[in-house]
């Protein structure tokens, strides 16, 4: 389940290696999930210069995981030269199965997952936007790329603004050691993406470095809305099969935000009560024992009070087949216990 956790952060809170977010910098071999970032951050004074800033995390090292995120958070960054993500600022790490639903505003590099993505031959997968982004380069996904990386099953369905440049999944891309040959191994792959906004996909140094032997560049089943061809293919499960879509990670549903095109299912199956991102909750002992009648089979639940059985007159233990988070909580057992048999489930 996610747990949300609201933030409030301005220019007191950035840390000494102008880093900002919920952590300024997660190093080491830290492993980030299921989080629901709300609230602000807001930083006015426009000295701050190489502000690395998200609402996740400022700075990620090399090591840490991320994955499950849901932003909230608006973000609005005064100053220059600053590279800021819904939910990393920069990353050396690695990131998936995220998503952006909040505006997010500077006058640098801004991108709705991440402002710089720094790692080598990273692999990310399943990231969307929904959110505007506003900046100088701005990426719907990422904003600014040094090095190549693999960017699959990822989607920007946000409003894009960038007064130097804005494309709907990367905004600008530079070679770590620019004028140097990179190893021929190096491949910037962008696969089974798509964005219902921007001019392009990916920007113009893309093709420079491509021309100059940087680096080899592979774009498979991606698609650009704003192409009257490519918005009627999006809307074919059909097609989009036939050119490698994978629809046991994307999933139509006309109901959602009225949105027609593919969804990412990892964020659909959220929505289905019972599922691990969406436990039925459990709030009083009345509610707990209600659960001796009912089909708990395969599915989630998690306490979201303390429960006290005593309190239920004649309960009596009963069979559980589900899978029970206790989220810290604790239930206090009847005279008779709690179940009568654990049917592979989990507590």
């Amino acid at each position: 389940a996610y747990r949300t956790l609201n933030i409030s952060l301005t220019d007191e809170d950035i840390g000494t290696s102008n880093r900002l977010g919920l952590f300024n910098t997660l190093s080491g071999s830290a492993e980030i999930s299921y989080i629901q970032l709300k609230g602000t951050v807001n930083v006015s004074d426009t000295s701050k210069e190489a502000l690395n800033a998200g609402a996740l995390a400022g700075y990620t090292t090399t090591n840490v995981v991320v994955s499950h995120i849901k932003n909230n958070v608006k973000i609005n960054i005064s100053g220059n030269n600053q590279y800021v993500g819904g939910i990393i600022g920069m990353c050396y790490g690695t990131i998936s199965y995220s998503m952006n639903d909040a505006e997010i505003s500077s006058n640098g590099w801004v991108g709705g997952i991440v402002g710089q993505m720094s790692k080598d031959r990273a692999v990310l997968t399943g990231l969307v936007n929904h959110g505007e982004i506003k900046g100088a380069y701005v990426g719907g996904i990422i904003a600014y790329a040094r090095n190549p990386f693999h960017l699959n099953n990822s989607y920007n369905n946000g409003a894009i603004t960038g007064s130097a440049s804005a494309n709907g999944l990367l905004g600008a891309y530079h070679d770590r050691i620019a004028g140097y040959p990179t190893p021929a191994a190096a491949e910037l792959k962008v696969t089974n993406c798509y964005s219902t906004k921007g001019a392009a996909l990916l920007p113009a140094q893309v093709e420079t470095a491509l021309y100059y032997g940087h680096l080899t560049v592979t774009e498979a089943g991606n698609y650009l809305a704003t192409d009257a061809g490519a918005a009627a293919a999006l809307k074919s499960q059909q097609t989009l099969t036939a050119a490698g879509w994978d629809f046991s990670v994307w999933s139509y549903d006309a109901n959602n935000r009225g949105y027609l095109y593919p969804q990412i299912e990892e964020f659909y199956l959220e929505l289905i009560p019972g599922t691990i991102s969406s436990p039925f909750g459990i709030a009083t002992a009345d509610e707990f024992y209600a659960l001796k009648d009912t089909d708990t089979t395969g599915l989630y639940y998690e306490l979201t009070a303390d429960i006290d059985l005593t309190s239920v007159e004649g309960y009596e233990p009963f069979e559980f087949k589900g899978i029970l988070i206790g989220n810290n909580k604790t239930i206090t057992p009847s005279a008779n216990g709690i179940f009568s048999v654990l049917n592979i489930a989990e507590v």
